[in-house]
């Protein structure tokens, strides 16, 4: 577990003259910044010539940083290689769905089937690995940049990528007649004779959603695999975290990647009007690995590339940071230190600009660098408390529904923050959000919104003995309704609900018209006009919600069926926020799960370990209150406050009460 929490910014020494170095790291330090990320980008400042590596740079960053008691995350720069290895062979780029190679002087623009670029990747991570391997300030290592399927979800579509994509579908499959077959190839005389005819999706046609959906797959294999592969080589020569700093989407695989990395990195950039959804991303990390997780990036202030976003309101940037904090972080960086004269992000907000002058907000940036070292004795000993509810986000769902949405305007992303996180998190239902992989072990409540398919990671056995064990698991619509790569299940809409929960789904409606959903006790809940199951029991299951109207009038909306020691619970549409909200948190309490107490605009947590810390923090600008759940005592402000006691919380305010020792 870290010994301390990490505050700093991202530093591109590489744009400045070499005295300006200690100026820098100096100033830094005042402020109250302890960790320096360094060298994502400065390739061709490492190796101007092939072969011919130069760390001098880096080196003196490092030594000086540790001269002053600062903390290093070093960063492998494969995201931009230089002008040279371009020049060498133009088809280290990418080669965009149009057939169109990108030029140099961009990111993550690059070909990760393309051996010369893989090569001189391998040898420029195993040297800054060699060099920089024993640095004791160095804590961990990043590798790239914000990996992602780029450029409209295609990445690379070279020769050899396709290649490669034929190669994998062929392991996947084995005979072009299973995919055939599986994909449903029979209309629109798509069947392939051979894997060599099978192509990439086409930016000029309507793809067959498979298509869609296993390029993506194979682009998040490829990428996994890049790296991993860096990973393999710095292991041999580091032996503090590797990872790699991911963004808040799933196209790329957090599951996949994860198998190797040690820690979770993750950059956001929310502003005001979306602070809360990064409750949502910071559950989700915190679950990937049931750890603390680093913030790599996010704004001191404002983001923008070659404008300026917008000024967030005043101690905007006080709650985004500590929101991480509260949440399971050990680390914020912000990107970035010092504004850059020239280039993409010109205009980006920083912590001082170009001419050394502190940003208009560096008051809360100190305020933030005092409070975090004073909560750090006690944070990094007592992790944030393990929920008893966790709620499916999965990279299948994610990859189906950016194919095929099912339904009109479903965006799955959206779904998941605004009609599931949302009125759990007003309801102060703190749950971890987690991937296909993760254990379902500790919990009691399973929640799977949309979570089209159940293959992943062996999942559908695992929350079947989930339920049998005691488990309950809450089920929404569009969940188990499709394979890997797709396609519908063909005996059934649901490839296992049926039979576990001895259902049958009589009619599915999209959206057109709004049905609300009475329950067995008395509750009327309005839904979300998105898609709506109507379903017939068996002996086994019971019905404990119907509709009264329309098509759909008296038929049954919601069922419940008991499975071993657990429960199965259907709806059969998505009841709209206040109203989910409250099925959940009636739900929850009656599974004996302790919720805390707090305006909706207000997010809580509890830490456990050495010391008990109840955690408050507000994150839409506007009033708020909690309520304190044990006598302690605020680690901040020393305030005492008793158990039961309403607390104000003011704009982007925030509290950490520590639980009152009876020994001491």
């Amino acid at each position: 577990m870290a010994q301390r929490l990490y505050y700093g910014n991202a530093y591109y020494p590489e744009a400045w003259e070499r005295w300006r170095i200690k100026q820098d790291i100096d100033k830094m330090q005042e402020i109250g910044f302890n960790t320096v990320r360094i060298a994502e980008f400065a390739w061709a400042e490492m190796e101007k010539r092939e072969g011919n590596y130069d760390f001098s740079l880096f080196r003196e960053v490092v030594d000086y940083c540790k001269e002053k008691g600062m903390y290093v995350l070093m960063c492998t720069p494969t995201a931009c290689p230089p002008a040279w290895l371009v020049q060498k062979d133009p088809t280290v780029l990418l080669l965009n769905a149009k057939d169109r190679r990108l030029t140099h002087g961009a990111r993550r623009n690059t070909c990760h089937t393309n051996k010369n670029y893989l090569d001189a990747c391998d040898k420029i991570v195993e040297a800054m690995a060699k060099e920089f391997g024993k640095d004791e300030n160095i804590i961990g290592w990043q590798i790239d940049n914000e990996l992602y399927i780029d450029h409209g979800g295609m990445g690379c579509t070279c020769p050899s990528c396709q290649k490669g994509y034929r190669e994998f579908l062929r392991k996947k499959y084995g005979t072009i007649e299973r995919l055939n077959d599986e994909w449903d190839c029979h209309v629109w005389s798509m069947r392939f004779d051979a894997f060599e005819q099978v192509c990439n999706p086409s930016a000029d046609i309507w793809n067959h959603p498979s298509v869609k959906t296993m390029w993506s797959e194979y682009q998040n294999e490829l990428i996994t695999g890049f790296v991993h592969r860096q990973i393999d080589i710095l292991k041999k020569f580091v032996r503090v975290p590797v990872s790699t700093d991911m963004m808040p989407l799933l196209g790329l695989s957090y599951d996949d990647i994860g198998q190797k990395t040690d820690v979770v990195q993750y950059n956001h950039y929310n502003d005001e009007k979306d602070l809360w959804m990064h409750g949502m991303w910071c559950d989700y990390m915190r679950s990937q690995k049931d750890k603390a997780f680093w913030i790599t990036e996010t704004s001191p202030n404002w983001n923008g590339s070659e404008y300026a976003n917008y000024t967030r309101p005043m101690n905007f940037s006080v709650a985004n940071t500590m929101l991480s904090f509260v949440l399971g972080a050990e680390m914020n960086c912000y990107w970035l230190w010092k504004k850059h004269y020239g280039g993409h992000e010109i205009m980006h907000g920083s912590v001082v600009d170009s001419y050394d002058r502190e940003c208009h907000n560096i008051g809360e940036i100190r305020r933030m660098a005092k409070d975090i070292k004073t909560i750090e004795p006690v944070f990094v000993n007592s992790p944030v408390r393990k929920s008893k509810v966790a709620v499916h986000f999965t990279h299948s769902a994610w990859q189906i529904f950016s194919a095929q949405p099912i339904v009109p305007s479903f965006n799955y992303q959206r779904a998941m923050e605004w009609w599931i996180y949302r009125p759990m998190a007003r309801r102060q239902i703190r749950a971890d959000f987690i991937g296909a992989s993760h254990s379902l072990d500790g919990y009691k409540l399973l929640i799977s919104p949309f979570t089209a398919c159940l293959d992943e990671y062996g999942l559908a056995d695992r929350i079947l003995e989930f339920v049998k064990q005691g488990g309950t698991w809450f089920v929404l619509p569009m969940t188990d309704v499709r394979t890997e790569c797709g396609a519908r299940y063909r005996n059934a809409p649901f490839a296992h609900l049926e039979d576990w929960a001895d259902v049958r789904l009589k009619y599915m409606l999209p959206r057109g018209e709004e049905y609300d959903m009475h329950l067995a006790d008395g509750d009327v809940l309005k839904t979300e006009d998105y898609i709506y199951y109507a379903f017939e029991t068996g002996e086994r299951s019971e019905a404990v919600g119907y509709y009264k109207d329309g098509y759909l009038k008296d038929e049954i909306a919601v069922t419940k069926t008991k499975v071993g020691d657990g429960y199965i619970v259907i709806m059969g549409a998505v009841p709209v926020c206040d109203d989910l909200g409250s099925t959940l948190e009636k739900v929850v309490k009656g599974l004996g799960i302790e919720l805390d107490q707090a305006s909706e605009n207000v997010v809580t947590s509890r830490r456990t370990g050495e010391n008990e810390v109840f955690s408050a923090i507000e994150v839409e600008n506007k009033e708020g209150s909690a309520v304190i759940p044990y006598d302690g005592v605020d680690l901040i402000s020393g305030a005492q406050y008793t158990k039961g006691q309403t607390v104000s919380l003011e704009k982007y305010g925030y509290l950490f009460v520590k639980k009152e020792n009876e020994n001491e």
